[in-house]
């Protein structure tokens, strides 16, 4: 978590690391799991 607001309205501002970015994405599971092949598909013509 890079920041908590509180209940309401508000604005957070946070800087996160672009490398950490990275590898939180690269250990997502789901992320594994796509099926490309399958989303052609649905492209247009």
């Amino acid at each position: 978590m890079l920041a908590e607001a509180p209940d309401g309205e508000t604005v957070i501002v946070a800087e996160i690391e672009r490398r950490r970015v990275g590898e939180i994405r690269s250990s997502l599971p789901v992320l594994a799991q796509r099926r490309p092949d399958v989303y052609r598909r649905f492209e247009p013509a």
